[in-house]
């Protein structure tokens, strides 16, 4: 699926679960996520899977994103 810079997402996470194991998709378009931040993100992902508790900054961010929904 393409992109459209005027409505978004510019970013997209899908997981699937199945019974063994989980496979989580992530698109996003180069204008935000480069090589540096993609890896930043994917490196936080399975940080917090395996139990590792957030650094405060990914917790600010986590707030503001749940108080807007």
């Amino acid at each position: 699926l393409a992109f459209d810079l005027r409505r978004g997402p510019l970013a997209r996470l899908c997981l699937l679960r199945g019974e063994t194991a989980a496979l989580l998709f992530l698109s996003a378009h180069h204008l935000i996520a480069d090589g540096w931040s993609l890896h930043q993100l994917v490196s936080r992902i399975f940080d917090r899977y395996q139990g590792a508790e957030l650094p405060a900054a990914v917790e600010v961010i986590r707030f503001l994103f749940l108080s807007r929904s």
